[in-house]
């Protein structure tokens, strides 16, 4: 009874997965990268887009200069997709000390960090190298955020993010771990710098 249980539970979260991956829609040629991203703003981002939209304005995007990603960004998880709960519970209660608000860049060092909330204020960790290089999602040229030499365990252990420019203080990015199935489930987020808030 408890292997037919189990079982059952696997074929839903196997089921969820693939409807999550559909979500995206395809990887558009590079002929058609030709979405206009003059205007998208976060609220587009946030509120007012369909994943697939999402997902094809991060593959209109360009890859960021290391010079353009220095400082500090607020991070945001998008909402949308039937795993974006899921996403939410992993990065603000498994992934680091505290709840999940930003990222920071360190353009000298070719690396960065993220940034918790904390009940003592705010918190770096999760170390990253920054690699410009192509994406694992669509080939084309990206932003590498790659953790696998800096961390170890379960969640960040496997994890990369690929970050694309959407404007100037406007960045989208995609998080992949290989246990979540790497570039073929991507969690969508955007960075906003923090200049600005």
């Amino acid at each position: 009874m408890l292997l037919w249980i189990m079982l059952g539970v696997i074929g839903i979260l196997l089921l969820i997965i693939v409807v999550n991956i559909l979500q995206n829609g395809p990887i558009i040629e590079a002929r058609d990268h030709s979405i206009n991203l003059d205007g998208v703003t976060e609220e587009d981002l946030r509120d007012k887009l369909s994943k697939r939209q999402v997902f094809q304005i991060f593959q209109s995007a360009h890859q960021p200069s290391v010079d353009e990603l220095s400082g500090e960004f607020d991070a945001y998880n998008l909402p949308q997709g039937i795993l974006s709960g899921l996403v939410n519970l992993i990065t603000n209660y498994l992934f680091g000390p505290g709840k999940w608000v930003g990222k920071g860049f360190q353009a000298d060092k070719m690396e960065g960090y993220n940034i918790f909330r904390t009940k003592n204020g705010e918190e770096a960790a999760q170390n990253f190298e920054l690699i410009e290089g192509l994406s694992e999602i669509d080939g084309r040229a990206t932003m590498r955020l790659d953790y696998r030499n800096l961390q170890s365990n379960l969640i960040s252990g496997s994890m990369r993010d690929e970050v694309r420019k959407v404007n100037n203080n406007l960045f989208l990015g995609m998080g992949m771990t290989t246990w979540g199935l790497g570039s073929k489930n991507p969690a969508h987020f955007i960075l906003v710098r923090r200049s600005l808030k």
